[in-house]
C-alpha cells in the first residue's frame, strides 16, 4: 500500500469535487494528534447522523492500518447491509478508532455556484461534467 507512505488517506466520489489545499490547510488547524487512528467526521450533523457523509472520506495512516488489520472480522459481525461509508463510518468506530469533527470540509449540495466558498473542501453531489467543471474553476 501507497497508503503508508501519506499520513492521511483520502477518499472521494467521482461526483464530488475536491480541494486539496483547502484539506491540508483544514487538518493543520484541526490539528490531529500524531500517529493516532483517527477519520474526520466531515459535514454538518443535520445533513447525516454524527456528521459523517462517504462523499469524502478522510482516515489517518494508523486508521487505515487499524481497519485493514480488521476489516474481514467488520464484514463478519457488521454485515454489508448499508451503503460502503456507513460500513466504513460503523466498523472504525467499532475498532475504536476516534473521530474529530471539521463542519467544513463537505458542502452537500448540487449547486455548483456554492462552490466559490473557499471555507469549504469538497462539493457534492456535482452529476454534470458542466456542474463539476465549473465548481472546479
Amino acid at each position: 500500500g501507497r497508503y503508508s507512505t501519506f499520513d492521511w488517506t483520502v477518499k472521494v466520489d467521482a461526483d464530488c469535487v475536491f480541494f486539496p489545499d483547502r484539506l491540508r490547510t483544514h487538518l493543520r488547524n484541526l490539528g490531529p494528534p500524531a500517529f493516532t487512528p483517527i477519520y474526520v467526521r466531515n459535514t454538518l450533523p443535520i445533513f447525516t447522523l454524527g456528521g459523517f457523509l462517504g462523499a469524502i472520506e478522510i482516515v489517518s495512516k494508523t486508521g487505515v492500518e487499524t481497519y485493514l488489520d480488521n476489516a474481514a472480522g467488520c464484514r463478519e459481525h457488521i454485515g454489508m447491509t448499508s451503503g460502503e461509508d456507513g460500513f466504513l463510518k460503523d466498523c472504525l468506530d467499532s475498532l475504536g478508532i476516534g473521530s474529530m469533527h471539521d463542519d467544513l470540509i463537505l458542502r452537500p449540495s448540487g449547486n455548483p455556484a456554492e462552490c466559490q466558498v473557499e471555507e469549504f473542501v469538497a462539493f457534492h453531489p456535482q452529476k454534470a461534467p458542466a456542474q463539476w467543471t465549473y465548481c472546479w474553476d
